[in-house]
């Protein structure tokens, strides 16, 4: 692991300046509903050290964090008028959490939902306010009682009467004053501001299906290709939670659309759960290629189950996509190299199942090893 320090006297500032009084943001980053992305104290502990770890050469100073079960929340103090010096910081400091989780946890391309929620905090007491409502938030998710009892909070390095990370509000209004607002806000826990986070959807299954296909230029309602239905299937556990069963018997079984190859309708006499099986295939391919996960990751996000069998029909399905030889395949799924065992059982599997010959698997997956050449 990574080990991570900060000074405040170690920051060389060479970001963006474009401005004397410091903008204040209140930001959050959301783990995704398939995850949990702080599943214990030496992850959160981690994230903490990325948090101030990732501040050197950027016009930004960490005001306040608090990291609960799912979410990190923070305020930046940014000499950037633009939100982009404060999201570029938390693009850095998400991209080395994605790494230490992908080694310690499983490697599901991110933990995080794509978007960062932000607003900018209009003034200086607003700041204050927003500081202890960042420091809340352990609180109010059932993690702690009060303030002072939760360790992966900016609160308790307040202690001894320091509060330099408030010295930004000293530009604004007198340390005095900063000083007795930071005590009344919090004399008491504070929930978030209304609508800072997105309320829970009510939209039923139904209606979040049929408005996903138009997000990959799919405007149909009487046929769904599978490559489009694949996007769609990861569309909806990326944002809503939903797993690859529940998706595909909502689809497939209760029958809301039609589901067509890319070549023409499928056939009568493919059964349901054949239909399922290709669509995991292409799911989970898709999955390991433009989202990074490996086999593994792309599984646990979707809270599906795999088999010997599916391992190889991924590999064989990127290779007729992608052309990607066995060496690289394997990499990107996660599988140990050169993994002779599984190579022949591959083989085996693509000449008596696939049709093809023994030469012609070596020249398609680009296997040149003579330790897998038998």
């Amino acid at each position: 692991m990574a080990k991570m320090s900060y000074k405040e006297s170690d920051r060389d500032v060479i970001g963006a300046i474009n401005t004397y009084v410091p903008v204040f943001y209140m930001a959050a980053v959301e783990g995704k509903p398939s995850l949990i992305a702080f599943p214990d104290e030496g992850s959160k502990r981690y994230y903490v050290n990325c948090l101030k770890g990732a501040l050197s050469g950027l016009a930004i100073q960490l005001m306040a964090y608090s990291v609960t079960n799912n979410r990190a929340y923070i305020v930046i103090a940014s000499w950037d008028q633009a939100p982009v010096s404060f999201l570029n910081y938390l693009e850095a400091v998400n991209g080395l959490y994605n790494q230490y989780y992908a080694e310690n946890f499983i490697n599901c391309g991110s933990a995080f939902k794509e978007e960062i929620r932000h607003k900018r905090i209009k003034d200086a007491a607003e700041a204050i306010q927003a500081v202890a409502i960042v420091h809340s938030q352990p609180a109010v998710a059932g993690l702690c009682a009060g303030f002072t009892d939760y360790e992966f909070t900016s609160y308790n390095e307040f202690s001894g009467g320091g509060l330099s990370t408030l010295v930004p509000l000293y530009q604004v209004m007198g340390r005095e004053e900063v000083i007795n607002r930071y005590l009344a806000a919090h004399s008491f826990i504070q929930g978030l501001p209304q609508g800072f986070m997105p309320a829970e959807k009510q939209d039923k299954f139904d209606v979040e299906f049929e408005n996903c296909p138009a997000n990959f230029g799919y405007f149909g309602r009487e046929a769904v290709p599978k490559e489009v239905l694949a996007k769609v299937i990861i569309d909806l556990n990326e944002k809503s939670g939903y797993n690859f069963d529940f998706i595909t018997d909502s689809v497939i079984r209760q029958r809301k659309f039609v589901i067509q190859k890319s070549t023409g309708p499928v056939h009568v006499a493919r059964t349901k759960d054949q239909l399922k099986y290709e669509l995991l295939v292409m799911v989970v391919a898709e999955m390991c290629v433009r989202l990074k996960c490996t086999y593994d990751g792309a599984l646990a996000r979707l809270g599906a189950a795999g088999d010997a069998t599916l391992q190889k029909d991924v590999i064989i399905y990127i290779n007729n996509k992608l052309g990607y030889g066995y060496r690289y395949l394997m990499e990107l799924l996660g599988f140990a190299y050169p993994n002779p065992v599984f190579f022949r059982d591959l083989v085996r599997y693509m000449c008596e199942i696939k049709g093809y010959s023994k030469v012609a698997v070596f020249e398609k997956l680009s296997v040149i090893d003579k330790a897998l050449i038998f």
